[in-house]
């Protein structure tokens, strides 16, 4: 990835993330290699404010009307604060999740939706960055994970993007 040794498969899941909501947003592809114009320093893991630079940028040349608004929650992150963000009828909301310890790193994926599994925690559906989320079957969860949950990952921290009608 742009001459440091950086593969697209170690770091760009966050890349991947922010590639997959941005097409979603616009209806049309938006790809790696165009969302990586917008990674200052070219090592793929892109910032939160890279991210929103490469997204209102997007909008501007669809010349869509609608504001972009981000929020990023990680100590605060609870069901209440997931209920709190399905309810808001604000606009329409993208969100990442990262998870700590996915191939003894961090891994970034699109959250989709949330229900309770049969251990009474938040299990998350997700649009995958990787291949190996999907060839893996991981499986995403807010809390500690038990002994026998071993494919299992906790999500740590959210993003959110919400676009609002203008």
């Amino acid at each position: 990835m742009n001459g440091k040794g950086n593969k697209f498969s170690k770091v760009g899941c966050k890349m991947t993330c922010a590639a997959k909501m941005i097409s979603d947003a616009l209806g049309r592809g938006v790809t790696l290699l165009d969302i990586n114009e917008y990674d200052a320093d070219k090592d793929g893991n892109m910032s939160e404010d890279e991210i929103a630079t490469a997204f209102r940028a997007y909008l501007a040349e669809s010349q869509l009307d609608v504001e972009l608004k981000t929020d990023w929650w990680e100590q605060k992150l609870s069901l209440d604060k997931l209920n709190e963000i399905a309810e808001d009828t604000e606009g329409t909301t993208y969100i990442f999740g990262q998870a700590e310890g996915v191939h003894g790193e961090k891994h970034w994926i699109v959250l989709t939706g949330y229900s309770l599994n049969e251990s009474g925690q938040v299990q998350f559906n997700y649009s995958a960055s990787s291949v190996n989320d999907e060839k893996q079957n991981r499986k995403y969860i807010l809390g500690e994970k038990t002994n026998s949950q071993g494919n299992f990952y906790t999500i740590t921290k959210i993003g959110t993007y919400t676009l609002i009608k203008s």
